[in-house]
Order: structure tokens, then C-alpha cells, then sequence
């Protein structure tokens, strides 16, 4: 399997990078990073984490799950039937792991693959990073966010545009490090699978970006190839002025 990607991570106004990029076999921690190239592989696994706990809880909770999403999900054994077993064991190490008891991450991901089952797409997340779709159609949120506001709109009580603006948006439910005592047994890793599109881009990102630009400008960016769908968010992002950490990867499978 041939991807290509366009990757970026801003620091925006915070003091430090406490998001975490995983690409491929590599993790990716900087104030700023614009990269774009292709990976070969018969299996990718991308992922972007956002790190909660503050300064370097925050940074070394991010690095951490992005660290344990490698050795655990991108083995070419992992069970992917089981995503949500696969990271409630990360969950349960990360307890040991010395990690500050106040610190943990996001994590979205998207894992391209093609086995028996065919060529396939499998996005899963814990906390509000997302996954989407994007082509010609517009945008489609592959992950599902575990978020006070999210709960809201899907209890009918919220409307999903004034989610967006909702001055509780940033209240996290769910995610991986020792911030989550007790959520395990109360929430589930969202996992949704489809067939692998090679006319769209996928989208991997953190808040900083879905806090920024709503999905209809998220649709707005695709230009058909990862460096063209990431310059145009990046274009999009600036214009507004970033407000957190904003790390995202645009990534197409060719051919």
C-alpha cells in the first residue's frame, strides 16, 4: 500500500507542544512541523494526540499513547476487531508508566489496511481528536467525540451547530492516561470501519483544528491530494488565527 500524506503541527499560543503526531513508524513532537511524502507499507497506522495535564504532563501523556499506539495497534498482528481492548491495555499501563496523575491524551487514528477483507479504513478515537472523510461530497466524521457537548447533541438537547461554539466544548469525557480513573468501564473507544476510497483524503487531527473550523470549511480545504486539502487548511487555520496546539495529518492512498 502506497500513502500519501501532508502533515502539520503548530504550536499556536500555547507555551509548549503537548500534541503528538504518529506517522507511520515515526512520532512527531515539535513546536512546527510542515512535511509532506509517501509511505510504503502493507499497513499505516496515523494518529494525532492531544495531551491533557499542562505543560509537560500534557506532552509526555501525548507522546506516551502515541509511543503505546505503535507497539500495540501497528503490529501486523493486532487484532483490530478488538481497538477497544487493544487501548484499554494502554490505559491500564499507562497507570505505572510514571506519568503525572492529572495527565492523559485524546487519541484519534486511522488505521489503512488491506487484508482478506479487502482494502479497508478503520478510524477509532478516545476523546474529541477526530478522523474524516473528505472528498467531493464534502466531509464525514469517521470518529465520534466523547465530550460533554457531544452528549448533549446526541441526547437531542443541542443542536450540533452550537456545539461548535458552545463554551463547554473543551469538557473531555474519555481519553487514555491517568486523567480517566473509572471512564473505561463507562465509555467505549468509538471504532467505525469502511471500504478505502483512493478519491479521498482522510484527515486526522486534533482540536485545535475542529475548534477553529467548522466541518463545512473542513470540506471547503479538499483539493483532491494531501498537500493541496493541507495547504488549504492551513491557509484557513491562519486566517482565523490558531487558538491551541494544532497538529493535523491529510493522508490519500494512491492508486
Amino acid at each position: 500500500m502506497v500513502v500519501s500524506y501532508y502533515c502539520r503541527m503548530d504550536l499556536g499560543p500555547r507555551g509548549n507542544q503537548e500534541d503528538c503526531v504518529l506517522l507511520g513508524d515515526e512520532i512527531l513532537q515539535e513546536n512546527h512541523i510542515e512535511r509532506s511524502g509517501v509511505i510504503e507499507s502493507p499497513g499505516v497506522l496515523l494518529a494525532v494526540c492531544d495531551g491533557l495535564g499542562g505543560h509537560a504532563g500534557g506532552e509526555r501523556a501525548s507522546r506516551y499513547v502515541c509511543g503505546r499506539l505503535l507497539d500495540v495497534v501497528a503490529r501486523p498482528d493486532s487484532d483490530l476487531e478488538n481497538l477497544h481492548g487493544l487501548l484499554a491495555g494502554i490505559q491500564e499501563e499507562s497507570l505505572g508508566a510514571g506519568l503525572p496523575r492529572d495527565s492523559g491524551a485524546t487519541a484519534a487514528g486511522l488505521i489503512l489496511k488491506g487484508d482478506r477483507k479487502g482494502d479497508r479504513a478503520v478510524a477509532f478515537n478516545a476523546g474529541d481528536s477526530r478522523v474524516y472523510r473528505l472528498d467531493r461530497g464534502g466531509a464525514a466524521r469517521m470518529s465520534h467525540d466523547h465530550s460533554m457537548v457531544q452528549r448533549m447533541v446526541d441526547a437531542g438537547h443541542m443542536r450540533p451547530e452550537e456545539a461548535h461554539t458552545s463554551p463547554f466544548k473543551n469538557i473531555v469525557d474519555f481519553g487514555v492516561g491517568p486523567a480517566f480513573p473509572g471512564r473505561w468501564e463507562k465509555f467505549e473507544v468509538a471504532v467505525r470501519e469502511e471500504a478505502l476510497s483512493s478519491a479521498a483524503c482522510y484527515l486526522i487531527c486534533s482540536d485545535g483544528v475542529s475548534d477553529v473550523l467548522r466541518d463545512e470549511e473542513i470540506a471547503g480545504a479538499f483539493g483532491g491530494d494531501p498537500e493541496r486539502t493541507g495547504r488549504r487548511l492551513s491557509d484557513a487555520l491562519g486566517a482565523r488565527g490558531l487558538a491551541d496546539n494544532t497538529s493535523f495529518i491529510v493522508a490519500r492512498v494512491e492508486g
